[in-house]
């Protein structure tokens, strides 16, 4: 008999609208929906549902047990980055702490998806692999209809959309990238679509791709379509080669066509001489004192400060700041934006644009937290890893945030990191024992 026996009579209109909401994370970056963007449809609908699910057995000491063993199932590898927020916003209590990144938000996804979780899997409420995949698809046919309308709104070629895209389009881009990765991995992953089905799903990953690094130029989704063939590959015990070598193919042709017939090729090579001449110019740190001292530059370092003034360039300069010996070796500093350590107005004086944080989850975690932040996150990325080892899908997720957050935001851009934790749940769920996934 089971030992975590309990009444599981709650009103249906509860598991379907529970079942429908928790697919919102597929619009996390959307804005344009009632109450904001996925996030909230989280906090404000599937959290309290969840909720009113769990008052029915408040009373059940055995659902209380297995509701909280589920919870910590889930939330076990984001235990040591949650501790080490914890301890470092306690540490910053009584001074100034702005971090820039809203970490307390992503605590809160954090928790507020393993409470749903939980509820799920308590009242094994199904969530069939079809609508997961369909979810991920219609919402990659949104944005790129969303990228499209701005270009026209704003009467530009798409190829100049992304200075108007909202929110930005590094953060756009990188939600679109997972969808497009997601939306591709189900045409291999559910048995029960059509060929039809199966061939739009890797056409709108594809266009979601091409969308994300050559429309809106983003670089750190490069890797990303590569991390999803290599799961496509792993998901696949028996190979269908026709299918696999033609997903390949167009993909490797569409990335070919994107580095030599957008703007992508030249901002990728403009980025790989930026950084050249910035990060290994030994008179760096010499123009970042001069310039923090209001001293006057020579023309060579004139020279430096405008290469500064780059896309790479500027990060090169943030990612200085952070060696400096002024940031405390375990705790940090508490601060997370680099006007607390320069003023960004003189640094980036040629460009205007005063780069708000550290570009890198990394970076931005030793600033604020010292080694104990960052220790806390690449903690829970190896646990999330050791979860994730028997599961190409989580693979994928893990892979494809941890390759935004080398020189960008993955895990501390709220957007992302909402899109990330939402489709970790429901993978999650997926790969309970008990769970069977109904497909018609």
């Amino acid at each position: 008999m089971n030992k975590f026996f309990f009444d599981t009579r709650i009103p249906n209109w509860i598991t379907q609208f529970l079942s429908f909401w928790v697919l919102l994370f597929a619009v996390s970056p959307y804005a344009h929906l009632p109450w904001g963007t996925g996030y909230r449809y989280l906090a404000y609908v599937a959290v309290p549902l969840a909720l009113i699910a769990i008052f029915y057995n408040i009373n059940n000491l055995v659902f209380l047990k297995k509701w909280l063993y589920y919870f910590f199932q889930l939330i076990n590898p984001f235990l040591p980055f949650l501790i080490g927020y914890l301890f470092i916003r306690l540490y910053y209590f009584k001074s100034l702490f702005d971090p820039e990144i809203n970490f307390n938000v992503i605590c809160l996804t954090v928790i507020f998806n393993a409470v749903v979780f939980s509820l799920l899997a308590c009242y094994r409420i199904k969530i069939k692999k079809q609508y997961f995949f369909t979810a991920c698809a219609l919402s990659g046919c949104l944005f790129i209809t969303d990228v499209l309308y701005t270009a026209y709104q704003h009467g530009v070629s798409i190829w100049e959309v992304r200075s108007f895209v909202r929110p930005y389009a590094t953060i756009y881009g990188r939600c679109v990238a997972i969808i497009g990765g997601l939306t591709i991995i189900g045409a291999f992953c559910s048995n029960s679509l059509s060929l039809k089905i199966k061939t739009s799903f890797i056409l709108i990953g594809i266009l979601c791709f091409v969308t994300s690094i050559g429309v809106l130029l983003v670089r750190a989704t490069l890797f990303v379509p590569f991390i999803s063939l290599l799961c496509v590959m792993l998901l696949q015990r028996k190979i269908d080669k026709r299918k696999l070598f033609l997903t390949i193919g167009i993909t490797a042709f569409l990335a070919v066509l994107t580095l030599t017939q957008t703007p992508l090729g030249s901002r990728l090579e403009r980025g790989y001489q930026e950084t050249v001449s910035t990060i290994l110019n030994k008179n760096l740190l010499t123009v970042i004192e001069k310039t923090r001292h209001e001293k006057k530059l020579t023309n060579a370092e004139e020279k430096i400060k405008k290469d500064l003034n780059t896309s790479m360039g500027g990060r090169v300069a943030v990612w200085t700041l952070a060696t400096e010996g002024k940031i405390n070796y375990w705790t940090g500093t508490g601060l997370g934006k680099p006007k607390y350590f320069i003023d960004v107005t003189k640094l980036f004086s040629y460009s205007k644009d005063y780069l708000p944080h550290f570009h890198s989850d990394y970076v931005q975690c030793y600033v604020v937290g010292g080694i104990i932040l960052l220790a806390s996150l690449v903690i829970t990325e190896i646990l999330l890893f050791i979860r994730a080892l028997y599961s190409p899908i989580l693979l994928y997720l893990l892979f494809s945030m941890i390759s935004f957050g080398l020189i960008d935001l993955g895990f501390l851009d709220l957007k992302a990191f909402c899109c990330f934790v939402g489709a970790w749940m429901i993978v999650s769920y997926w790969n309970l024992p008990f769970i069977q996934v109904i497909e018609k």
